[in-house]
């Protein structure tokens, strides 16, 4: 089974009604750096790098934001990198590579635990009959790797299994990390599944299978929650399947109702804070956001591209962008139970089509991290919002 490049598949949901983004980390509202940030800063993570920046994925973590996010590594293909930086916009750790350079590294996430990061991202090496794996790194909080480029082994009773495997996401768990991602067993469709991993990255046990493959499942969201994870998934690779979802502790996976993720469309995303896991998804009709178990409420009336959504007291900040694939506007919004709150702010400068990822700093103050400009030029940047 050899598979279309990911940047190929990209561009096929850009194109669509939004695109598909989570929460990894599940950001703790206690864990805050408001009264350091200012509303209106912004900065370029990476200006000394080369343009055509995407895909970046941000959390807090002690006082850091660290990111993830995608470079051009001088040839055709994507390298993968990290940056971290102070709460006004300093950097800490300087921007370090961390795939291989041995394939097309692309959509990278995060997690920190204690005093790792991971960072999981898939790579097409042109493999066959397998061009697609997981790949993973592990970093210590000073910027050091601890664990360089490995690629995912999993595991069945203990014996190794082939297969495709892409669109990874972690969380943190534990000392370590649960990892959500898509995998194709020999002559199955597409499957969420769930692997443990220790804090430097190895594999801890089998791999957790969340869905069964006979109809196919996409774009997996992992969030932490009480006792486990919750994982939401597309139920096909265009939405026309709406969504489902299901929470994880150790081994038993119990499936979520969730009415708001019944319809279809592109893109789920999951945080989660105070015993309360929220998600948005993204659709033709707009965005909708809301608590677990409920229908969810409108948040932007505009066909929504990348929603991005992040815990905080008393509610979520929900992100998500407008306009055509070649230059739109990112925008946030409040809500809490009831529904939104406030209107909605955008950010100063122009966007592409890529995830605009959000994180709670304390207080009313989010960040947005987006890629700014126009292909093949684009940047990484973030800035501070005042929500309302």
């Amino acid at each position: 089974m050899h598979l279309p490049s990911p940047a190929a598949l990209f561009m096929t949901l850009v194109l669509l009604p939004g695109c598909p983004s989570s929460d990894a980390d599940s950001p703790d509202p206690t864990d805050t750096c408001g009264s350091l940030a200012e509303a209106g800063a912004t900065w370029e993570l990476d200006p000394g790098g080369a343009a055509g920046q995407i895909h970046p994925r941000t959390v807090l973590a002690d006082g850091l934001l660290w990111t993830a996010y995608n470079r051009p590594d001088g040839g055709s293909d994507f390298g993968v990198f990290v940056v971290a930086h102070t709460c006004e916009g300093e950097v800490a750790v300087s921007p370090l590579r961390v795939d291989a350079g041995d394939g097309n590294a692309t959509d990278p996430d995060l997690a920190v635990s204690g005093d790792r990061v991971l960072l999981s991202w898939q790579t097409d090496d042109g493999g066959s009959p397998y061009n697609l794996s997981v790949r993973t790194a592990v970093v210590d909080t000073e910027g050091d790797i601890v664990t360089p480029d490995t690629r995912l082994t999993l595991t069945e009773q203990g014996d190794p299994i082939p297969g495709q495997a892409w669109m990874a996401h972690p969380s943190p768990q534990g000392d370590g990390f649960a990892l959500a991602f898509v995998r194709a067993p020999e002559d199955s469709a597409f499957a969420i599944a769930l692997q443990a991993l220790d804090s430097t990255g190895a594999p801890v046990g089998d791999v957790l299978s969340l869905t069964d493959g006979e109809q196919g499942a996409f774009e997996p969201s992992i969030t932490a929650s009480s006792g486990g994870h919750v994982v939401a998934w597309q139920d096909s690779f265009d939405g026309s399947a709406g969504f489902r979802a299901a929470t994880v502790e150790g081994t038993d996976v119990t499936p979520l109702s969730w009415p708001m993720l019944d319809a279809n469309g592109v893109g789920v995303s999951l945080a989660h804070a105070e015993g309360i896991t929220w998600g948005a998804v993204g659709r033709a009709s707009g965005v909708e956001a809301g608590p677990a178990g409920t229908n969810g409420d409108t948040v932007s009336l505009t066909m929504g591209l990348a929603p991005g959504i992040s815990a905080l007291p008393g509610g979520a900040a929900v992100a998500w962008s407008e306009g055509s694939p070649s230059s739109a506007t990112a925008f946030v919004r409040r809500v809490d139970e009831d529904g939104p709150t406030g209107e909605s702010v955008g950010v100063a400068t122009g966007v592409g089509a890529y995830p605009a990822d959000v994180v709670f700093l304390g207080g009313d103050l989010v960040l947005v991290t987006f890629a700014e400009g126009s292909s093949p030029a684009y940047r990484v940047r973030s800035e501070v919002l005042a929500l309302p």
